[in-house]
């Protein structure tokens, strides 16, 4: 009971903070559509890459990717080449998207087809594939909120009030502060989840094994061709691994990212665009030439 409330405590405290953050930095910037829905093209590349980090770094992160390369083995470094991926077609792609929604007055990404085709159905056909397509991703969410409230209450939490409560409250915040307090609330969250990924990245391999070479090299002995794709066309093999790979860049290029993109000032685009990119680049590069990691 007493570790639950602790637990519970921690997420409380967190959650009120950012939420603080956000309707404080947002309450004086909401005076029209453009400020609540893409922050008035005003944010720098700091804020920028938060919020980006914010679409990738998510329960997916903890939960979805880590169940996915404990079952599966090799095929999950598909999740590390693909954003990769994504954002090298978005440093150049998304300055030009970010100049064309500022000369049109674009805010979503219907108003995209709405200027290019001139037809309010077809921008309208977009909204509701856009929506519909927004469903799977906010479930895979919700249910990662579910297991970790689950975990963290020690079973105290009912975990579909859980649920219930956090889409209320994620609604209200949104509908309150816009773009611009889910920027600020991203610096808070950002930070703690980017501190904990490296944690996990970095001090669980040095505690577990003595390194990540020392990982790669406990997991091929245990599991002998977990570290390889299958070639060719098999289930999960490199046929998969490269179409994967290119449909999720793919989708990470355009959808629900347009509206950040929208968001940036013209000088901070490519900046805040590269300085995600990099760091992905850099760590995918690292994981994927280890000495120890078989070759496929």
């Amino acid at each position: 009971m007493t570790s639950a409330v602790i637990a519970l405590g921690l997420v409380a405290i967190v959650i009120v903070a950012a939420v603080t953050l956000g309707v404080v930095a947002a309450r004086a910037n909401l005076n029209s559509p453009t400020d609540f829905v893409v922050g008035g093209r005003a944010l720098g590349s700091v804020l920028l890459w938060l919020l980006l980090a914010g679409e990738i770094y998510t329960s997916f992160t903890f939960l979805g990717a880590a169940g996915y390369a404990y079952g599966l083995g090799a095929p999950a470094f598909y999740i590390l080449c693909y954003g990769p991926v994504a954002y090298i077609i978005g440093y150049f792609l998304t300055p030009k998207i970010r100049s064309v929604g500022a000369a049109f007055g674009m805010i979503t990404q219907p108003d995209i087809f709405r200027a290019r085709y001139g037809s309010s159905a077809l921008a309208g056909l977009a909204a509701l594939v856009g929506f519909f397509f927004l469903i799977p991703y906010i479930t895979l969410q919700l249910t990662g909120l579910q297991l970790l409230l689950s975990i963290a209450g020690y079973g105290l939490v009912e975990p579909y009030v859980a649920v219930a409560v956090a889409v209320a409250l994620i609604t209200g915040f949104v509908w309150a502060t816009g773009l611009r307090g889910t920027a600020w609330a991203s610096v808070l969250k950002d930070t703690l989840v980017l501190a904990a990924a490296i944690f996990a990245g970095v001090a669980l391999p040095l505690h577990a094994a003595g390194g990540w070479s020392a990982m790669l090299r406990a997991v091929s002995a245990s599991h002998p061709g977990w570290l390889t794709l299958a070639p060719g066309a098999s289930p999960h093999g490199v046929a998969w691994f490269v179409t994967s790979v290119l449909v999720s860049a793919a989708a990470s290029s355009c959808g629900r990212l347009q509206r950040r993109r929208f968001s940036a000032r013209r000088a901070a685009m490519r900046c805040g665009a590269m300085r995600y990119c990099c760091p992905c680049i850099v760590f995918s590069s690292c994981s994927c030439s280890s000495r120890d990691l078989p070759r496929c």
